[in-house]
Parts: C-alpha cells; structure tokens; sequence
C-alpha cells in the first residue's frame, strides 16, 4: 500500500525505446526487458523526449533515403555509361573493316568517278559474297580512301582509352553498390547525417558543372561542359590572371588554368591544359592541334554574342596532341 501511495505522490514516467520504436509509459513495464528505458519525473520533460527523439528518427530515415536514391541513381547512370562504352569497344574492335575498305577503293579506283555514291566489289572482308561501300560523293576515290583509313586510325587508337575506361566503371559501380549496401544496413546515425550534408552542399555547388583536373598534385585546370557552364566558367569562376585556354579552328570547352597572378606556370602544365581544351573539342581525334591561350583578363564577352562565345586578345597558339592527364 505504502509503494503504491508512493508512486501516486512522487510520480515517474518511463520512454522505452528499441531502434525507432519508441513507448510511453505512465509505469514500469516489466516485460520490455529487450527496450533500453529512461526515467522522467515530469511529464512534459518525458514529452519533450519522445519529441526530440521521433524527429532525430524522422531526420535520419530522411537523410538514410536521400542516400540511398543518389547512389541508386548514380549506379543508373555509370551502367548506362559502361553499356555504352562496351559499344563504342566493339566497334573499335571492328575498325579493321574500315581499313580493308580504304584498301578495296584503292584497288578499284579505276572503277570509281568523282560523284558516286556506292562502290560494290565482290571481295568482302566479311566473307560475304557482296561489299558495298558508301562514299561521299563530293569526294574524290583516293580521298573517300583517306576517310576510311582515318577512320580506322581513329577507332583502333581509340580502344586502349575506352578499355581504361571500362574497368574505371566497373570498379565505380563495385564501389557504388558496396557503398549503397553499407548505407542500406547501417545504424550511425551521425555518419549518415553527415554523408547527407555534404551530398546536399556538393549538389548545391555550382561549380560542379564543370570538369575539374588536378595536374601536379598543385594546378587546377577546369572545363565547361556546354554553352551554359563555358560562360559561366569565364565569366564568374575564372580570376583574371587565370589562363584560358579554346581549340583553334573548332567548337570546344572553354577551360581554365587556375592560377597565382605572380606565380609562372611551366611550360609543361600549359601544354597538359592545352591537351585537355583539345580533347574537349570537335578537334579531339586529330593529331595535332592548335589551342589559343591567353590570360583571362584579355577575353572578351562581347554584348550580343551567344552563348560560349568570346574574343580573344594577346593570344598565343601552341600545337598539342589531345589528351586527358595520364591518371584519369
């Protein structure tokens, strides 16, 4: 009796809790021996508890999901790219057809006039009985064979990049999905609140619309992606003694090599920047080309250009063979 009159004037309240199952109790509950439990002498204080806990729960399962959705998305998008990358291998793999058709339109060149559109021969590298080649018709026979040819060229330079390429997806997926199967079982919550955080910062950062390149463990170099993220490089994310780089003769990405006003880059660093501005161009599978460069204080954007349009002043132009940094 006398327990019972002690519990009615001294009062206390209980907050069982096992994972984000949470009970309130006016009493003890003896047969939640499997919950961890806290005990509360005012009931309010109890109420503020319970409240604090259901949203940390709340904000956890929210963070927890948003996680869960980007890795998702981002394994989407890297199976996309590796399937069509495979493609891209096998038609490299098949780039010996272009060469053996170079060599047919050389063989029958005599056979062919300026304005054809077709060359059919009877010898098929493919073992068919009849080959048909297109050719461009306001192209000479030896010259549609300098197009297969390059072609060729092309295609079989091509297939150590993609094959590195290949593997570097396959290995980002196995990570990825490692990754989404750890954030699926784990409890932390201050570790999944954090990985949300800066999941949120990094999608709010503009300047993830462009490239980025570390050259020398030191030397930024950062490339547009389109139009849109090429003005908005030159025109608010590069500093005026910045380098600026742009394929001559061709469309391409405005890059930057970012910089110290005092500091002289080598000569080494501006010819990898160089490489990068022509492997993002429409020149990239050609052997040697002019880049433009000059500090971006002296590019101009002019009022009525276009989108990704400039002028520049006080250029130099070097010759480079386009190419991403060896490490990429």
């Amino acid at each position: 009796m006398n327990s019972i009159i002690n519990e009615i004037s001294n009062p206390v309240y209980f907050l069982y809790q096992k994972d984000e199952d949470f009970i309130l109790s006016l009493a003890k509950l003896s047969h939640l021996k499997d919950h961890s439990a806290k005990e509360f002498e005012n009931i309010n204080e109890l109420i503020l508890a319970y409240l604090k806990l259901s949203s940390s729960s709340v904000k956890f399962h929210d963070a927890k999901n948003n996680r869960i959705s980007e890795l998702k998305k981002n394994i989407t998008h890297n199976k996309k790219k590796l399937e069509s990358f495979r493609l891209n291998l096998e038609h490299s793999r098949n780039s010996g057809n272009f060469k053996e058709y170079g060599n047919l339109i050389l063989q029958n060149i005599h056979l062919i006039s300026k304005g054809q559109s077709v060359l059919k021969t009877g010898d098929d590298p493919a073992g068919y009985d009849i080959t048909e080649i297109s050719l461009k018709e306001e192209l000479s026979p030896a010259e549609n064979a300098a197009l297969y040819f390059d072609k060729y060229k092309r295609l079989k330079n091509s297939e150590s990049l993609i094959l590195k390429k290949i593997s570097d997806l396959e290995k980002n997926i196995t990570a990825l999905e490692n990754e989404l199967a750890s954030v699926e079982a784990s409890d932390n919550y201050k570790k999944i609140i954090k990985e949300d955080k800066l999941m949120q910062e990094s999608k709010n950062d503009e300047t993830n619309k462009f490239r980025k390149f570390i050259l020398n463990d030191k030397y930024q170099v950062w490339v547009g992606k389109d139009s849109i993220s090429n003005d908005l490089l030159t025109t608010k994310y590069a500093s005026q003694n910045d380098l600026w780089f742009h394929v001559r003769g061709a469309s391409g990405s405005h890059t930057i090599l970012k910089k110290n006003s005092k500091e002289d880059v080598p000569k080494e660093i501006i010819y990898s920047a160089a490489s990068i501005s022509a492997y993002y161009s429409k020149a990239r599978n050609a052997g040697n080309v002019p880049v433009a460069y000059c500090e971006k204080k002296y590019v101009k954007k002019k009022k009525g250009f276009k989108s990704g349009t400039v002028s520049m002043e006080r250029e130099k132009v070097i010759f480079v063979k386009p190419s991403l940094p060896p490490d990429i």
